[in-house]
């Protein structure tokens, strides 16, 4: 430790290193142009490059590239010198117009901007006192314009209908705050760019968690928050011993319609007292009645009990919401809280994540996000291994050095938000174009050589970030918070980042480096994409025109077969089977085997997993069931499921 000190002796200040960074000089010559579709040429000029006063970008990708690698490489001059910051801004320039790594959004949006955050993700505490709600509130409209992400646990709020002490009045309850918060987010948009995302959460135990499992059966009133229940292994396993207690389905789609049906009243008065009836109807069928039956409700304000559900008809309302709505999703908090994903776990529990699940949070922690491209690490045709590791592990050790610079840049909005993350460092390095690569070695999505491979190629990017971690921290130090942390012991690693690995959803981000998105399979070989901007976006799979290409098979009758079948090749008979084998797309795969996927690449992933359990229109209740066993079986943290058509408005399609 004498070491890093003396290095970070007589070194800029952060403040001093960021107005240096903003001062972007000429990219040297000699660099080489990025190479980009249409579409990601596209995504670059309207989502990322800077902009004009009037509005007109005024960057090529190349500036663009060049601007991002220029200020996140001036993190170097804390630890060394003006050389040094020269030469690793030219690794990072390299890396991402190679496609073969892309940063958050955030990151790509702000850098180099004045007063800027360059993390997706952050989730805020929700206390049980009104000054703190208002202030969370205000915190998470400067996280939105900064182009962040948010997520809540709202279980600490004492339930509706519950006394005021004040004012001797009754609290509008965990839903109608969640609701405020929806509303404000909607007039902020992310940096200029997109509109808010949120996640909602609310543990099992808590009294109003009924009420929050049926608020988006009307998908236009909360529609900035994705919603999940986190529930624990002892919850899963009285959902077993319940199921004794249970007969048939439980009879509540006409109580969910009359939810729905009461959501779109224009009088608040009157659509507050018919959902509470209809919500109070809920809690009737859901209520244990028996002994040994069933787990309590309790009041957070008090720790008094104030009903018991059945485990069993909790877990099957909200897998029949999910399946019917998409919302809610579930999340096992305490297998998140016992893994890689706590690493400082004196500091406190995690009970909430960002919008797309895969990033559990501490309050006011936050991270930054980049994935890998793995459709570019393929091996020579000629070579003995499918995957080139060499230039894999080059790749991921820039790539976690490009994340920790991006810690020491950060600007954040909250205090509280830089002081956590300052101590705990963490990033989420990712891989995207998991499907391509899969195509590109001939390999099908839903095949076990598939899921072994997964696998490997997640272990080894583990391995590797934790390494490169390792690296850095000899010298630039470990996380400040590396006292009492899990890694606080013989044996273990010493890192300079409390936790390394995430895999993010890529959707944007993913269309810039011209790949397929995180770790989900194709979603057609030839689909359509609804981007903010009002524009639809057509892609047919490179992967497929090439096969196509390759048997003389590639025309406009062919394409538009494809397009027709939803763009599937499972049911064409013109199709050879070869590549029926491996070109299969999301609705092709069994939910089963969206799942073995998830848990493949969990296994060795520090967080979270954003992975979608797809489903097609005619999947039944049951089958949600059945994946959400499975999920929990396979040992996975999470779970999101979407039948497709379950909703109006989809990205998709």
């Amino acid at each position: 430790m004498k070491k890093v000190k003396k290095l970070a002796k007589n070194k800029v200040t952060r403040e001093e290193m960021r107005k240096i960074g903003r001062q972007i000089p000429k990219a040297p010559q000699g660099l080489q142009e990025p190479t980009l579709s249409e579409n990601a040429a596209y995504i670059a000029k309207t989502r990322y490059a800077f902009r004009s006063e009037s509005g007109e970008p005024i960057e090529s990708p190349k500036d663009m590239f060049w601007r991002i690698a220029y200020y996140i490489g001036t993190a170097d001059r804390l630890y060394h010198d003006e050389k040094t910051h020269k030469k690793t801004a030219e690794e990072f320039y390299g890396l991402m117009a190679n496609q073969k790594f892309i940063p958050n959004t955030p990151t790509m949006v702000n850098s180099a901007k004045v007063g800027q955050s360059l993390s997706a993700c952050f989730v805020l505490p929700v206390e049980d006192d009104m000054k703190a709600i208002l202030k969370t509130m205000s915190d998470m409209a400067m996280i939105h314009k900064m182009a962040g992400g948010t997520g809540f646990s709202f279980s600490r709020l004492r339930p509706k209908d519950d006394m005021i002490g004040t004012s001797k009045g009754k609290s509008t309850g965990p839903v109608a705050f969640m609701q405020a918060y929806n509303d404000v987010c909607s007039q902020i948009r992310q940096g200029g760019v997109r509109r808010g995302a949120n996640m909602g959460i609310l543990h099992y135990t808590h009294p109003d968690v009924l009420r929050f499992a049926v608020h988006k059966v009307d998908e236009f009133s909360l529609t900035n928050f994705n919603i999940s229940v986190t529930v624990d292994e002892k919850f899963m396993e009285q959902v077993k011993k319940d199921a004794k207690y249970v007969g048939e389905e439980l009879e509540v789609d006409t109580i969910i319609e009359d939810i729905k049906e009461s959501y779109a009243i224009r009088d608040l008065d009157l659509k507050n007292v018919r959902v509470e009836e209809a919500v109070s109807q809920l809690y009737e069928i859901c209520r244990a009645t028996q002994k040994g039956e069933g787990y309590n409700l309790i009041n957070p304000r008090n720790g008094r009990v104030m009903d018991k559900l059945n485990a069993k008809k909790v877990f099957d309302l909200i897998t029949k919401l999910a399946w019917q709505y998409g919302d809610p999703g579930m999340i096992l908090i305490d297998r998140v809280n016992n893994s890689r994903a706590n690493p400082t776990p004196k500091i406190g529990m995690i009970e909430a994540t960002n919008p797309c699940a895969e990033q559990p949070l501490l309050p006011y922690d936050a991270c930054t996000l980049g994935s890998i491209n793995l459709a570019k690490f393929t091996a020579e045709n000629n070579s003995k291994d499918p995957v080139d590791w060499e230039s894999l592990k080059e790749a991921i050790h820039t790539a976690v050095h490009f994340l920790d610079n991006v810690l020491d840049m950060n600007e954040y909005p909250v205090k509280e938000i830089d002081d956590m993350t300052r101590n705990i460092r963490r990033i989420g390095l990712g891989v995207m174009g998991w499907a391509d690569m899969l195509v590109k070695l001939k390999i099908g999505y839903n095949t076990q050589e598939a899921f072994d491979l997964g696998e490997k190629v997640m272990k080894f990017v583990q391995k590797e970030a934790d390494t490169a971690s390792v690296n850095l921290a000899k010298i630039r130090g470990v996380f400040p918070a590396f006292k009492g942390s899990i890694y606080d012991k013989r044996g273990e690693i010493k890192p300079r980042n409390g936790a390394r690995t995430t895999i993010a959803p890529t959707g944007t981000i993913s269309l810039l480096a011209d790949c397929s998105s995180g770790i989900e399979p194709h979603f057609a070989l030839t689909y359509a994409k609804n981007t903010i901007e009002g524009k639809r976006l057509f892609n047919s799979n490179k992967y497929f025109l090439e096969a196509l290409r390759e048997r003389n098979m590639e025309n406009e009758a062919t394409l538009a077969a494809v397009e027709q079948n939803k763009g599937s090749i499972q049911s064409l008979d013109s199709m050879p089977q070869d590549l029926k084998d491996v070109f299969v797309v999301a609705g092709d795969i069994a939910p089963q085997e969206h799942v073995k996927m998830a848990a493949a690449f969990q296994k060795y992933t520090d967080n979270g997993i954003s992975k979608t359990i797809n489903f097609p229109n005619e999947a039944t209740v049951e089958d949600v069931r059945d994946a959400y066993w499975l999920s929990y079986e396979l040992g996975c943290n999470m779970i999101t499921i979407y039948r497709d058509g379950s909703r109006v408005k989809q990205v998709l399609e």
